[in-house]
């Protein structure tokens, strides 16, 4: 809807992390329904079948970022190890420095989106951000490493535009 909007946008990214299943339309406990307590009613199973596709939602939202420009986040933690999600693809590996030494924060987890919305989004890029004493932001890493890969600044994402193949 915002694509086709007064808008215009041409990308749109998302500082939030799309790491959990939703199941508020309530379609697991139908499917259960289904195959248990109404599983020998035609009538039911006929309309649940109609009806499936407009009651998962996670199916919707992934088809909706793959028709366009979408930039999704992760959140990079440098203490905890646990990890969640499908990373994006790393803007660049400790190869392509080619032994040049820089400082990059290091992570040793991250919250990243399920696998069938990062898969087809066009990008990714951290939203991570850690205030000074007085609650003030003044510094942002340009760049989060984890594993060897290079992870992006959310908005720097959005700025690349040339790494984007235009949509249709």
């Amino acid at each position: 809807m915002l694509f086709r909007s007064q808008y215009h946008i041409r990308v749109i990214g998302f500082d939030a992390v799309f790491a959990e299943a939703d199941e508020s339309s309530g379609l697991p406990v139908l499917q259960r329904l289904a195959e248990n307590q109404l599983k020998g009613s035609q009538e039911y199973l006929d309309t649940l079948a109609q009806i499936r596709s407009q009651l998962d939602y996670d199916s919707l939202l992934a088809e909706s970022i793959a028709r366009h420009r979408v930039i999704l986040g992760v959140y990079f933690n440098p203490v905890n190890n646990q990890q969640t999600g499908a990373l994006p693809q790393p803007a660049f590996t400790r190869e392509d420095l080619h032994g040049a030494q820089t400082y990059i924060p290091r992570a040793a987890g991250y919250g990243a989106n399920l696998e069938m919305f990062q898969s087809r989004a066009q990008d990714g890029g951290h939203f991570n951000h850690f205030p000074e004493m007085d609650g003030v932001v003044r510094r942002v890493p340009l760049f989060y490493e984890y594993e060897d890969r290079k992870s992006t600044r959310l908005n720097s994402s959005h700025m690349s535009e040339s790494r984007m193949p235009s949509s249709a």
